[in-house]
């Protein structure tokens, strides 16, 4: 019983910190693009990751789904951050509450494909997660040709500021993950 409160507790404050963060704080965050792109996005992402964090059986089984759901999520990230698909979710709502639902089922499919997948695997993925969101920084940060219309230039080079610091912060995560002796017992007891 007790963990049944506990369960719909974390239901209720998950759904209402997703309701502030993709309705009620939706025009705010969108009209800048640092906000959209590097505070609205990783919200709901982290709450798709914290949904299967708490949920211990929410995860992939077959091994081959799991690889998969990360292909999956990798070309999901890839198609939100191309300035066409910015631009289109900010213009159109409907296409920003598709964004912002498929952000949040990414999130909850990396946390059940990493309870399958080796650590090996785990480590090369977040590895590629931080350079790919590195280079997409650098590319905002560089060019001086604007990328989305519906942003301005200074505003996409503070996001790609913000998008090298993410990519170099999950670069250092794996880093530390890779060289924690604790992990490697932990798969070689699976």
């Amino acid at each position: 019983m007790l963990k049944q409160s506990k369960d719909y507790l974390f239901i209720i404050i998950i759904s209402i910190i997703y309701f502030l963060f993709s309705f009620v704080f939706n025009d705010f965050l969108s009209y800048t693009m640092p906000r959209h792109q590097a505070v609205q996005l990783p919200i709901i992402f982290g709450i798709g990751i914290a949904i299967a964090s708490y949920f211990k059986n929410l995860n992939i089984k077959e091994l081959s789904w799991a690889y998969s759901a990360l292909i999956f999520i990798l070309f999901s990230l890839i198609f939100w951050m191309l300035p066409h698909s910015v631009d289109l979710a900010v213009i159109n709502p409907l296409i920003d509450r598709t964004m912002h639902i498929h952000i949040l089922i990414c999130g909850i499919l990396l946390v059940a494909s990493f309870k399958t997948i080796s650590f090996e695997i785990k480590t090369f993925y977040l590895a590629m997660l931080s350079a790919k969101l590195a280079t997409v920084g650098i590319v905002m940060k560089v060019f001086n040709i604007l990328l989305c219309g519906s942003f301005t230039i200074l505003q996409q080079q503070e996001t790609g500021t913000y998008f090298i610091l993410f990519g170099i912060s999950l670069f250092i995560y794996t880093l530390f993950q890779f060289f924690n002796p604790s992990l490697y017992r932990k798969d070689l007891k699976d």
